[in-house]
């Protein structure tokens, strides 16, 4: 196999950005050729309204003799696409082959690369998600596990890393994927201090390390550094047991995957099935929320949020599925957790446990991923008027989860029936109320603490209050609330 320098003087005519990232030259013969082979590929930076000569190392071991166009592509989404212009010829000519040596067959494997290090911070006893972005730049596709390791940042000895997220991942010959590895319970028993990041993936049997794009001898992709927990911190986490596992989303009766998902708002509605875990048990209201910036509490608006009661036993897990509208959505990225109140003054919740996700149209759907295809393709026109962009195929890691559905009237809820009515706002010492069915009512004070529960009947119910002071309460069965006023 040899390999021989091509030099090319490539344009950027975007006079505001520079592009930075992945080039490639390739070759064809026919004009109407929608294929073309990749014999070499490089990083470069190319800066705004400017021109830069790139050298390429092509790779010409297998390609047949004759004479070939080339083609410059750059890094688009999850391939290559085609600058729309011939950046030269090349002839090839024939040789008579040496017997000897005998050639080495060629070993078609996965090769993946970090395209970034990674650094995180976070505080002693938290699981959090580790967003790494790999390039597959081996010859042949990758199916299989991938592992995400950390090691005390002294150290080198690779037999005393601690393994905080597996699963299975597929990267495609060429392709980019940005992956959320979804940390398991032995990252909340690391102490505090320094670590470094480690990945690793299967070849042949053996597991081979993921290295550093900028330097293909260095392993350590990344540093994660866990800091002293603030008081605070350790009692909401020992007082408040909810934790959002992760979110499945659904539109149309298929699923759409978990982080990083694309939505469509040709669909008037999404469904996002929330996993929810309790260590020590859980009872209280939950309100699932939409919003537009990555750690807010606050929802995009009162259209999308949704409030449940739900009660969690210790030691399980469960799901709420929670269908929102798409009306309120544009183009972009949003962003779904939960806040949650279990009898404290303050609704809580964990900014880390977020879960983000994509909105488009059908004029800007993403294009689908080029995995396990056996070509590449030339791709429509581009100019450097719009840079090229990255990131648009996204997995997760290590975020499988169990449990069925959580017990808290979702089931409950009769279709074009209320579960719940009172017949007087205003009350003294009784309040009346109808329900469809027997089932149990809820009494919240105005902060959101838990008053009383109640049996109730289907049909009329009498409920005494005497002993309640006055103020505003809030009578609740599944998805219905009602607010009483006790004079």
């Amino acid at each position: 196999m040899y390999s021989v320098p091509v030099t090319i003087t490539i344009g950027n005519k975007n006079s505001e950005s520079a592009y930075s990232g992945r080039l490639a030259l390739a070759l064809y013969q026919e004009e109407n050729d929608p294929y073309s082979t990749i014999i070499a590929t490089t990083t470069a930076s190319i800066g705004a309204a400017s021109t830069k000569k790139i050298t390429f190392y092509a790779n010409l071991a297998n390609v047949k003799a004759g004479t070939y166009n080339l083609t410059v592509n750059y890094a688009k989404g999850t391939g290559f696409k085609a600058i729309d212009a011939v950046a030269g010829t090349v002839t090839i000519g024939k040789t008579d082959p040496d017997p000897d040596p005998t050639p080495n067959p060629v070993v078609k494997q996965p090769e993946l690369y970090a395209v970034q290090r990674v650094v995180e911070y976070i505080k002693k006893g938290q699981n959090t998600k580790i967003v790494s972005t790999l390039a597959n730049e081996g010859n042949a596709d990758y199916n299989g596990n991938l592992k995400l390791y950390v090691l005390p940042a002294e150290s080198d000895n690779v037999k005393a890393a601690t393994l905080i997220s597996e699963g299975n991942a597929k990267i495609a010959r060429g392709e980019r994927v940005t992956f959320s590895f979804y940390t398991n319970d032995n990252f909340k028993q690391l102490e505090v201090g320094k670590y470094s990041l480690l990945a690793g993936y299967d070849v042949d049997g053996e597991e081979v390390a993921v290295k550093v794009k900028t330097d293909s001898k260095v392993w350590k992709i990344g540093e994660l550094t866990i800091n002293t927990p603030d008081d605070s911190d350790n009692d909401s986490q020992t007082v408040h047991d909810l934790k959002l596992q992760t979110i499945y989303f659904y539109q149309g009766g298929s699923y759409l995957g978990s982080d990083n998902a694309y939505v469509s708002t040709t669909n008037s509605k999404f469904t996002a099935r929330v996993y929810l875990k309790s260590v020590n048990g859980f009872e209280g209201r939950v309100k699932f929320y939409v919003t537009d910036a990555q750690l807010s509490s606050k929802p995009l608006n009162s259209n999308m949020t949704e409030t449940r009661t739900i009660t969690l036993k210790p030691n399980n897990s469960g799901y709420i599925e929670v269908s929102l509208p798409t009306r309120y959505l544009n183009k972009g990225r949003y962003y779904m957790n939960i806040l949650y109140n279990n009898g404290g003054a303050a609704w809580l919740y964990y900014p880390t446990d977020v879960v983000p996700f994509n909105v488009y149209t059908t004029l800007n759907q993403p294009d689908p991923s080029n995995l396990f295809s056996n070509k590449q393709n030339l791709g429509p026109t581009f100019d450097f008027d719009t840079p090229p962009t990255y990131g648009e195929h996204f997995q997760s890691i290590g975020n499988k989860v169990d449990g069925e559905i959580i017990p808290l009237g979702i089931d409950e809820v009769i279709s074009g029936d209320t579960e719940l009515s009172v017949h007087n706002d205003f009350v003294t010492d009784n309040v009346t109320l109808s329900v469809t069915k027997a089932s149990t009512v809820r009494i919240y004070s105005v902060q959101g603490n838990l008053i009383s529960k109640h049996n109730v009947k289907a049909g009329d119910n009498i409920i005494s209050v005497t002993n309640l002071p006055s103020g505003i309460y809030f009578l609740n069965i599944g998805k219905t609330t009602c607010k009483i006023v006790k004079r």
